[in-house]
């Protein structure tokens, strides 16, 4: 029997095996990649490789990007919770848990169902500090106001002035 067949014949037994093995081995497998994947001859044939395989890999990407949408929103959503607010996952479930699921503002329930009732995280711009979740509305006015406490009372007052009219 041939190293294909038995491969054919025993698809699921050797991925299990395989699956087993890297999950035991991965950082010393991660560190030999990197080490030959920075070979300058390896470099120059994966380069040639993308180069003359260009429309193939576009395709194969594209697959794999329909394929796994859900992972590549949570993956990208995990990224930029931590580069932009220093949050993770957890701390983002445990904001809106801790605001019953509402806007610090308005009280809106959060929904996905429209951008205007989705949860942003408020923070501060001069100290990138998290102030708590608003919707899109309420973040935005606080935006436009600049986070200008002063200019929001005037905008109060102003209100005030013609309540009712």
């Amino acid at each position: 029997m041939t190293t294909q067949q038995y491969y054919q014949d025993n698809k699921e037994k050797v991925k299990q095996k395989q699956k087993k093995y890297y999950e035991k081995n991965k950082e010393t497998i991660k560190v030999k990649s990197k080490i030959y994947n920075n070979k300058p001859e390896i470099k120059l044939k994966n380069a040639c490789y993308k180069e003359n395989n260009k429309e193939k890999l576009q395709l194969q990407n594209k697959k794999w990007y329909l394929k796994n949408k859900e992972h590549v929103a949570k993956a990208n959503k995990i990224y930029r919770l931590k580069r932009k607010y220093n949050l993770t996952l957890e701390d983002w479930d445990n904001l809106l848990k801790s605001q019953n699921n509402q806007c610090k503002i308005c009280s809106i329930d959060f929904s996905y169902d429209t951008h205007n009732t989705k949860p942003f995280v408020d923070h501060c711009h001069n100290t990138n500090n998290v102030r708590g979740m608003l919707c899109h509305l309420c973040n935005a006015g606080l935006g436009y106001f600049k986070d200008n406490v002063d200019v929001l009372q005037k905008a109060t007052k102003y209100l005030n002035n013609f309540n009712g009219d």
